[in-house]
């Protein structure tokens, strides 16, 4: 069976694919991966084969990203799912888009939800679709919305071709919201190989606080801002704190880190989930998905994205830790995000929010792993 998984240029909307795709390769069938040229080093190195779309050019998209830090937060997240995802991500990967559902001609396409260029190929060749969720399904109906308009303009007059179709998904059904009008099916990555912690913190058996607000905030403008917020917020704490910061940021600018604090621009996520005794972050869907895994209480300061606010939200509504007010705009100063100090030292005081958690990840251990997945297609 030849399957195309369909993606934007997101290491966040990529990554949830990953396993479904290797899946489908171990499996024995002929995979690839269409997204835009500028992402061909995730994909491959990820181990997929990549087809090629055009990217927007650089001043379209600035034109619109530039517009976000004077809008609320509401209007900027229509913004970008409206303009970028919906109308200039699907205009200008449509055409080589076409050519690729012409020359590999997929049995079945797997599109992440902001990935609209392949459904509309899908459409016009009445193409078997299914969606890789990247977060809860209430997220689709945002997108749903939000999208409409655009998508009429490339012919998709009726939506539900886009929408109504299967979802795959790592999120059990506790954490999820559930739209009726498709079938979810529920899978579970394999284990990761535990990842020992190097002894940073000269012996201390303090519990570990994992800080990592993703692979964006970064080149918001957020850093170092932001995470020297976070770093004040926990130094005071009976904490170790491991802090990850991403590739493209310098530690340096951090300036002198309390004894307490440790910095990496990367560290294996997993490997830090399974011995920390909270988790902090911006509520993306990795390191969401991570802490529900791992069993882990979660602090969510959601910062930009309508997901993270969702996540967080489903995170205080399942007892798994607790959800700041967050970021009204990147701009915003971080102490308005609310007392990040104070809901650490609460999730660390109550057993029962971790007892939760540990629950949730058991549901999740229950599921079938993701190599059953290529077996339904």
């Amino acid at each position: 069976m030849r399957i195309l998984f369909s993606t934007t240029a997101g290491e966040g909307h990529f990554g949830p694919m990953v396993p479904f795709a290797r899946a489908a390769v171990d499996a024995g069938h002929e995979v690839a991966v269409a997204a835009p040229e500028s992402f061909a080093s995730s994909i491959v190195s990820s181990g997929l084969k990549h087809l090629p779309v055009d990217d927007v050019p650089g001043h379209l998209i600035g034109a619109v990203m530039g517009q976000l830090p004077t809008l609320p937060r509401e209007e900027a997240n229509k913004l970008v799912v409206g303009e970028v995802f919906g109308r200039l991500d699907t205009q200008f990967a449509l055409p080589r888009m076409r050519e690729i559902f012409r020359d590999f001609r997929p049995d079945v396409v797997l599109r992440e939800p902001a990935e609209f260029a392949s459904a509309v190929a899908a459409v016009e060749t009445g193409t078997r679709s299914l969606i890789v969720a990247i977060g809860v399904d209430e997220m689709d109906g945002f997108f749903r919305e939000t999208v409409r308009p655009a998508l009429a303009g490339f012919g998709i007059d009726d939506d539900a071709t886009v929408w109504n179709v299967p979802q795959v998904t790592l999120l059990p059904a506790s954490f999820d919201t559930v739209n009726n009008e498709h079938t979810v099916s529920r899978y579970r990555e394999l284990p990761a190989t535990r990842v020992e912690l190097p002894n940073w913190w000269n012996g201390s058996d303090a519990p570990l606080a994992y800080v990592t607000f993703g692979s964006v905030a970064a080149n918001m403008g957020l850093f170092p801002r932001l995470y020297k917020h976070a770093i004040d917020q926990l130094a005071n704490l009976d904490v170790r704190v491991l802090l990850t910061i991403g590739r493209s940021a310098d530690p340096a600018e951090l300036g002198t880190l309390p004894p307490n604090v440790h910095v990496e621009q990367w560290f294996p996520q997993a490997g830090a989930l399974a011995q920390a005794a909270v988790a902090i972050g911006h509520g993306g869907f990795g390191t969401t998905l991570g802490t529900l895994v791992a069993g882990v209480p979660s602090v969510v300061m959601p910062l930009f994205s309508i997901d993270q606010f969702i996540n967080a939200r489903r995170v205080a509504e399942c007892g798994l830790g607790f959800s700041l007010d967050g970021l009204e705009s990147p701009a915003a100063d971080p102490a308005t995000a609310g007392d990040l100090a104070a809901a650490v030292q609460e999730v660390l005081t109550h057993s029962e929010i971790r007892e939760r958690s540990e629950k949730m990840a058991a549901e999740i251990a229950d599921l079938p792993p993701v190599t059953d997945f290529p077996a339904t297609l």
